[in-house]
């Protein structure tokens, strides 16, 4: 009953703030259930935002049966006023720890975790850490194929950090931010699944990508 309640409280939240939320670049792109000790995941995705682009890269790895850590690299393009057209890298990792399992009879999966993301271009650096909620739930068709709609909050320390023209990066600002993801994964394969995800905040964007499992 506690862990129900707790999932009931967590959707709550999810559902308040969801027309404030604010996103990262690097988003979820997975599910709550953590990947089982010794199992691994690559995935590859493609994000498009206002004002920015990003091709990125995931390795998932399980530590326990309920603990997963993860990483992501790849690269970004962010349009930043007055610059223009400016690219970087946008990197980051995470641990996630399963709380709930539809398997024992729980009405969602839940998991929480922490998370710390990094961007940079040649003129504005980003630097998140904080942590999260992630509920999701899986359908099952008739083809064995399984679709797993989720969303994720995240509650974070953020600090930026930006140059004018012809100084350093001179100017900086820390806030504490909340973010919203919103996807769906589909399961081609034991092997193979795609993803698509919704991130809404001052970089509204869409990611898509693929995750391939490896025992």
């Amino acid at each position: 009953m506690k862990r129900i309640r707790l999932a009931a409280v967590v959707l709550t939240i999810f559902m308040a703030f969801a027309s404030s939320a604010q996103s990262q670049f690097l988003g979820q792109l997975e599910t709550a259930p953590t990947m089982l000790k010794g199992s691994y995941s690559l995935g590859g995705y493609a994000g498009v935002y206002d004002d920015a682009f990003a091709v990125f890269g995931g390795f998932r790895s399980g530590i326990t049966d309920y603990l997963d850590f993860g990483l992501r690299l790849g690269v970004l393009n962010y349009d930043y006023d007055p610059w223009e057209d400016e690219s970087g890298v946008v990197l980051g990792a995470d641990l996630k720890y399963r709380v709930l399992e539809t398997e024992i009879g729980d009405p969602l999966d839940l998991s929480l975790g922490g998370l710390v993301e990094f961007s940079s271009v040649e003129h504005f650096d980003r630097l998140s850490i904080g942590g999260y909620g992630v509920l999701s739930r899986d359908f099952c068709f008739e083809s064995g194929r399984v679709l797993s709609p989720y969303g994720r909050l995240n509650l974070r320390m953020e600090r930026k950090s930006w140059e004018t023209a012809g100084r350093d990066k001179d100017h900086g600002d820390t806030d504490l931010e909340m973010g919203l993801a919103l996807g769906v994964s589909l399961e081609l394969t034991s092997r193979a699944s795609l993803v698509g995800e919704l991130q809404m905040d001052e970089f509204d964007g869409l990611i898509v990508g693929a995750n391939f499992y490896i025992d």
